[in-house]
């Protein structure tokens, strides 16, 4: 009976199939892509991603602090990406994005990538303000992406969020960025876009203090008199 109304429907249905699925193609790979509309989709978890960061550069920092040793730049950011990443972790166990589709991705050396849903996103720290230079043939893969959506690329659209110190070691710059190629060394990637993402929100609560007593007190209107001259 089924294969019946296959035949039944005949060029007609596929006709409507195919409009579907080239409909649905097109949604899911975003034609429209903007930086601020791509960061405003993935608010839920660029403001979890923040924090995180700002923890990461914090922890990496007071370790040099409380071992009263030396800056070292590939120490720094190792620690950084250990503790980015058992946070990254942490957000996949809550379940709390689970709607959205994040995953994150185990790499070696603590590598810190993940997917938020049709979106791959690295997280690298900056040269010079810029992409890394891709060092290897999967960066360079990776950044890869000459057109917007990539039709050549399966794993929709990738991203990659970059972060900087400054000479305090407190973290300088943060952003969304979307690679179109890869370089040589020393020049940079290309870039589609870039967006400054904003730093997580500290919330400070302040203890209450107990009003001094003044000397010269207000004068206190009375209310019943005062609603009876408010009328007047």
């Amino acid at each position: 009976m089924r294969r019946g109304l296959q035949r039944q429907g005949g060029a007609g249905q596929e006709k409507d199939l195919d409009y579907c699925s080239k409909t649905t193609y097109k949604i899911s790979m975003k034609t429209t892509q903007t930086a601020e509309s791509v960061l405003s989709e993935l608010d839920p978890i660029t403001s979890k991603v923040s924090e995180a960061v700002e923890i990461g550069v914090a922890v990496a920092r007071d370790y040099f602090e409380e071992h009263h040793k030396n800056f070292d730049p590939w120490l720094f950011a190792d620690l950084f990406r250990n503790e980015v990443g058992e946070r990254l972790s942490s957000i996949q166990e809550s379940g709390t994005l689970l709607p959205y589709g994040y995953r994150r991705i185990l790499l070696p050396n603590n590598g810190l990538e993940f997917w938020f849903g049709d979106y791959r996103i690295k997280i690298l720290k900056s040269t010079d303000g810029r992409l890394p230079v891709g060092g290897s043939i999967a960066r360079n893969l990776f950044y890869y992406q000459p057109m917007l959506p990539s039709m050549e690329d399966a794993f929709g659209t990738k991203l990659v969020i970059v972060w900087e110190i400054d000479k305090s070691y407190m973290l300088a710059q943060l952003q969304l960025v979307c690679p179109k190629s890869p370089s040589i060394y020393p020049d940079s990637p290309e870039e589609h876009w870039e967006i400054d993402i904003p730093h997580a929100a500290v919330m400070v609560v302040a203890e209450p203090t107990k009003a001094e007593p003044s000397d010269q007190d207000l004068p206190i209107t009375p209310l019943r008199k005062q609603i009876v001259s408010e009328g007047e």
